[in-house]
């Protein structure tokens, strides 16, 4: 969802364990096969080290946000959070009510995760440009363009 990603462990048998990631301005989740390839050390940015002793996988994550946590930290954190814009599965009709509602600014709700999940402010200021270029050249009159 947006720049939060979940990613799920656990069996039948166990309780899920949930790390909730979010890599805010920069982040790196790089995947090594130990088997095939010398494995990197960790760096002074490495938040999380995964190995799987059976496959010889290993995974580095570098984020902003690292946390664990069961199915109901999952839940709660999700439910927080607001329209990812790029999933099919994001209720439009539900953003527009509550933007709507707000009585905020575009752009503060652009950055508002509760609202709009992930756009960052690269993307708000390349969608409120658009959005004003597009404004204003509809509202040109015939005149104004000669």
């Amino acid at each position: 969802m947006g720049k939060n990603l979940f990613a799920f462990f656990g069996s039948p048998k166990a309780p899920l364990a949930v790390v909730h990631i979010h890599f805010g301005m920069a982040g790196v989740w790089a995947v090594f096969d130990s088997t095939r390839e010398a494995v990197p050390p960790t760096t002074g940015t490495t938040r999380l080290c995964l190995e799987h002793a059976e496959s010889g996988l290993v995974a580095h994550l570098s984020a902003m946000t690292v946390q664990l946590g069961d199915e109901e930290f999952y839940l709660k954190k999700k439910a927080g959070l607001g329209q990812d814009p790029l999933r099919e599965d994001a209720d439009a009709d539900l953003l527009f009510e509550k933007v709507s509602k707000s009585g905020k600014k575009i752009g503060e709700l652009l950055m508002d995760q509760s609202f709009f999940c992930g756009p960052g402010n690269i993307y708000r200021a390349e969608i409120l440009f658009k959005a004003v270029s597009l404004s204003l050249s509809l509202s040109l009159s015939k005149w104004c363009m000669m």
